[in-house]
């Protein structure tokens, strides 16, 4: 539908949504969230802490998710958008390579938007909106060190307002994991990370991230069960661009994270943050938390078999450049040719390589009518 003002619906709902960006905290299995608990400081072993995701296939937690987002719009009013989550995890299992999969599904979702001039109905978008996401199942591989090696992209086959609402939630849970490092930490050591997804200079989405991460320490958290926990700080800049044949556009995040690890039970316990985004020249800045628990359910474990190699996928992280002309990841210079329509230049082809075949048998022919007779 084209709206009066020659935007459409779905670019109404982009607006009104942008920066709903999640910055949903998922760790791998978390019991209880710490924070507001009093945390009494243990002393770190000589030989340093070692942090390590321990994915059993087969297990199952159950998260709360909650981000809010705050934006300031033409007249300086202010726009909030909160949304809170319910979700469960459950671990798959392992492929060749050592990755696991993840199955994260969306159980229930709270949306709280308040948007001054809105120029569409906020409630229905609202309750439109939970209908569209309760259910959803996301499905990605997330390497022993906590780094996601692979992760989905939006299906082209829904409606564009479907596909931009599933895009932020995606963009929310990526961002979330935090890779441990393999070797021991001491207290007060700082280390730095750099992350790179996509091709850079290729058509679709490049980032390059740098994040700086620092062990404050051992503490015993005032809440039961008794649990040792590791505190870190992360600073993260990651630089994105998204590439069109039109063009580029470049996106700045600057997040501050506080990450609580249980190194008992490994597994990354709870985080809290902020986020700020610069987007040209908009400011727009994002508070979230996640807190996780171990169930007693279990799924049935699987060998998984996953790989993108598809070179004109938007995911594909490979050396090979796509050949596929419909693709918008195609860099070369074929024409696209719809699938059931012959190519303009095939159809001269054709035509040539007919005319000159009915030629040559005509040319047969009359020579054999040439031919005398043999007594």
């Amino acid at each position: 539908m084209i709206r009066p003002n020659g935007t459409t619906t779905a670019s109404v709902f982009r607006r009104l949504a942008l920066g709903l960006t999640l910055g949903l905290a998922l760790p791998m299995a978390v019991s209880a969230c710490t924070g507001g608990a009093k945390m009494g400081e243990l002393e770190v072993p000589a030989e340093g802490v070692a942090l390590r995701y321990d994915l059993v296939p087969g297990s199952i937690f159950e998260g709360t998710i909650a981000s809010k987002r705050s934006d300031g719009s033409v007249g300086g009013n202010q726009s909030t958008r909160k949304l809170d989550i319910k979700a469960e995890l459950t671990v798959m299992g392992q492929r060749e390579d050592g990755a696991t999969q993840l199955d994260i599904v969306i159980k229930e979702i709270a949306v709280g938007w308040v948007v001054p001039n809105s120029p569409v109905n906020l409630e229905s978008f609202v309750e439109n909106a939970k209908t569209r996401l309760r259910g959803m199942k996301i499905s990605m591989f997330l390497a022993p060190t906590g780094e996601v090696v692979e992760f989905p992209g939006v299906p082209d086959d829904l409606p564009q307002e479907d596909q931009f609402l599933m895009e932020l939630v995606l963009d929310g849970i990526e961002q979330a994991f935090y890779p441990v490092p393999e070797r021991p930490l001491k207290k007060g050591e700082s280390w730095d990370d750099e992350r790179e997804r996509g091709r850079k200079g290729k058509l679709g989405r490049y980032y390059k991230e740098t994040t700086t991460s620092t062990f404050e320490g051992l503490f015993a958290p005032d809440t039961p069960p008794p649990a040792r926990v590791a505190r870190l700080d992360v600073d993260a800049e990651r630089i994105e661009t998204i590439t069109t044949k039109e063009g580029g556009h470049e996106t700045k995040y600057v997040d501050e994270k506080a990450i609580v690890f249980d190194i008992d039970a490994n597994f990354l316990s709870s985080m809290e943050g902020k986020r700020t985004k610069y987007d040209g020249d908009a400011v727009s800045r994002m508070e979230f938390r996640a807190s996780w628990r171990s169930t007693d359910k279990a799924a049935v474990a699987q060998t998984v078999k996953q790989t993108i190699a598809d070179p004109c996928s938007d995911d594909y992280v490979g050396g090979e450049d796509c050949t596929d002309p419909c693709s918008s990841n195609y860099l070369g210079e074929e024409a696209c040719t719809p699938e059931g329509e012959t190519p303009a230049e095939a159809v001269t082809d054709e035509a040539t390589e007919g005319a000159a075949t009915e030629s040559a048998a005509e040319g047969a022919a009359e020579s054999a009518d040439e031919q005398p007779e043999s007594e």
